[in-house]
């Protein structure tokens, strides 16, 4: 009987054997070779339905950044505003009062939404008072323009400070 255990654990492995592999790491290893495609087949479309449905989250939820499209500094020639200035950077809202006086507010949520010929922003920051919101009108072309929900005027980039 030691006979045959001796001479089974030396005998070469055939395709479809279910015997476990010698060693301690490789008894659990699956031995059919079905198996090991399913198994490597299963991964690898894990691996590449991860990144779409984490963006699909991301998106769903909201991001924590400013898109490109609206960084930078947009004014009006609106009466009103004409002094002022309203700045967008990846992580952060800056509202200019005037040349010389501005407020910081930290980004916490964007939303983006596609409706027609242009996108809407809701994005929340946080200023003295606790978190407010910011609705917007983005249109992309042929010159960027913003326009605010709560106000009639339109806003175009610009590089001044």
């Amino acid at each position: 009987m030691e006979r045959r255990r001796a001479d089974r654990r030396t005998t070469p492995r055939r395709a479809g054997d279910r015997r476990p592999l010698h060693g301690y790491w490789n008894r659990w290893l699956p031995v059919r070779p079905r198996r090991r495609r399913a198994l490597v087949l299963g991964v690898a479309l894990a691996a590449a339905l991860a990144v779409p449905v984490w963006r699909a989250i991301a998106r769903a939820t909201g991001s924590t950044g400013m898109p490109a499209e609206v960084v930078g500094v947009w004014v009006t020639t609106a009466p009103g505003y004409a002094d002022r200035a309203l700045e967008f950077t990846h992580a952060s809202v800056i509202l200019h009062t005037d040349d010389t006086h501005f407020t910081v507010h930290r980004v916490l949520t964007v939303r983006r939404s596609t409706s027609g010929l242009f996108v809407l922003y809701h994005v929340e920051y946080h200023d003295a008072e606790g978190p407010t919101a910011l609705d917007f009108r983005y249109i992309p072309s042929p010159q960027p323009l913003i326009r605010l929900e709560h106000l009639p005027y339109v806003w175009r980039r610009t590089t001044r400070r």
